[in-house]
């Protein structure tokens, strides 16, 4: 987990751009530029110059927390952002950073490690958050490994703009984690397991599988379909477990469900509302066209970084910080 670190540290050198066509680096310093303020819209960039450092008539407030010097394929920036930069946020940002560094080093190695579609699918929010949640898909090491996390959040919001019978569904699913869980074990993969994904809600019974707030679609670490479970029996173990921060009752089992294993919730209720739990926290919500990074809340208030709608209808930056 990020902490709050110094200014000088947070640089985020991205790929050497000696290696890549202009137009190519130039593209991505837009869509690195692009995706943070996507998730900060009261943010600025800066540009100091290719080696320079952040210098004191650029930098205002705090510039341990709210100021980061960015260097991204020969260009770097004072990303100045109007509050400080929370845990949480810190680790957005590398997170967006991570989505693209994969994809750059992919466009750039194709004609020697091949070239994956699959991680340019999709909104590019849901890669950031995919990566925010799970880092592992964008690494070098796990390019094979499949995001089974933007999968899923696709599936939601899909089912999101999915009715029956005139009114909106509810669905959800937990994605089974990586870490020991003595308490669960995964059940045999069926004969022909299928992919977690947008394709499973073609059919027209995918609704009855799980309805989000009593059952949830079992996936594994390899993204497929396994079992539905009962999310309430699920978390009993955990019952004398305390979470980090109160949940609401009604979601209260979705917390504890992800207190062990690294296990991550996303259910999407009859409101058209979506939510994501990782580590006994809601950590992400997205209502209509809005969506909240959640917070742990300090000693004094409840804090939140800001972040944009990422799902259903067209894309629309703006953003609401509570």
């Amino acid at each position: 987990m990020l902490g709050v670190r110094q200014k000088s540290d947070c640089t985020i050198a991205m790929m050497d751009e000696n290696y890549a066509p202009f137009q190519i680096n130039r593209l991505y310093q837009e869509l690195f530029e692009r995706g943070l303020k996507y998730f900060f819209p009261f943010a600025t960039f800066k540009p100091i110059g290719s080696t320079a450092g952040v210098n004191d008539d650029i930098v205002d407030g705090n510039a341990e927390t709210t100021v980061l010097s960015l260097t991204t394929f020969g260009s770097t920036y004072a990303f100045n952002n109007n509050v400080a930069f929370t845990e949480y946020g810190l680790r957005m940002v590398e997170s967006v950073s991570a989505v693209l560094n994969a994809r750059y080093r992919m466009l750039r190695d194709a004609d020697r490690n091949g070239f994956d579609v699959e991680r340019f699918g999709g909104l590019p929010e849901d890669r950031y958050v995919s990566a925010f949640l799970d880092p592992r898909p964008y690494s070098d090491e796990s390019r094979s490994h499949p995001d089974r996390i933007a999968d899923a959040i696709e599936v939601l919001r899909t089912s999101a703009l999915t009715t029956y019978e005139n009114r909106r569904i509810s669905t959800g699913a937990l994605l089974f984690g990586r870490s020991p869980d003595p308490c669960h074990e995964l059940p045999e993969s069926p004969p022909h397991p299928l992919q977690y994904s947008s394709v499973l809600t073609r059919a027209r019974s995918f609704h009855r599988l799980s309805d989000g707030l009593n059952t949830l679609a079992l996936v594994d670490q390899d993204g497929f379909f396994v079992d539905v479970i009962d999310v309430q029996k699920w978390s009993e173990p955990y019952l004398t477990f305390s979470l980090p921060v109160p949940s609401p009752a009604r979601y209260e089992a979705h917390s504890r469900a992800t207190l062990c294993g690294g296990h991550f919730c996303l259910i999407l209720t009859s409101t058209g509302e979506m939510k994501i739990f990782a580590d006994g926290v809601q950590v992400f919500r997205y209502f209509a066209t809005m969506s909240v990074i959640r917070q742990r809340p300090s000693k004094n208030r409840n804090t939140c970084t800001p972040s944009a709608n990422i799902f259903i209808s067209p894309v629309d930056v703006r953003m609401r910080q509570k």
